[in-house]
């Protein structure tokens, strides 16, 4: 059971994405909130991580973090950072900025696939924290991340073979 439990806990809270940059600090907003959890789960810093959320969601995932152990918890939440290639988020609309609670789109961008998450997020005494997530669910990916955009340019797991030119092209 606890076998199949952790990568549902780790792929719900991680969600959608990590950044590489350095995070801001949690009390900023609240999509500076999710990137921090983003990057804190990339690097691997759980006790920065467990602070982006709020008192009963963090409850749930000490809970994980005492049954699988430290270790464990800390490498799940590496592998899944690892595998997102970058995250866009976007306010619900009718998320202002003064309200107390705001809900986020999350898509994580993977190699494969992109995944979108509804987060919402609570501020308490002044500071933003994750206080709910919604399932992920798959997006169709219009073009596969690493794909050439440009003509003549070789498509990603294609030889580079020299492009002619329009004359040459047309004298064919």
């Amino acid at each position: 059971m606890r076998e199949r439990l952790l990568p549902w806990i780790v792929l719900a809270l991680v969600g959608a994405g990590v950044l590489a940059f350095r995070p801001r600090s949690v009390s900023s907003g609240p999509e500076a909130v999710v990137e921090a959890s983003f990057a804190a789960a990339r690097a691997g810093d759980t006790r920065a991580y467990l602070a982006c959320f709020s008192a009963a969601l963090r409850g749930e995932l000490e809970a994980a973090r005492q049954e699988f152990g430290e270790e464990r918890f800390r490498d799940g939440l590496r592998r899944r950072g690892a595998a997102v290639k970058g995250v866009a988020l976007a306010r619900v609309p009718g998320s202002g900025e003064d309200a107390d609670e705001v809900v986020l789109t999350v898509e994580s961008v993977f190699g494969d696939r992109n995944e979108e998450q509804e987060y919402r997020l609570a501020r308490r005494r002044g500071r933003w924290r994750i206080a709910a997530m919604g399932p992920a669910r798959t997006v169709g990916m219009p073009i596969p991340y690493g794909s050439s955009v440009m003509p003549g340019e070789p498509q990603q797991g294609s030889e580079v073979t020299p492009s002619k030119s329009a004359p040459e092209a047309a004298g064919e």
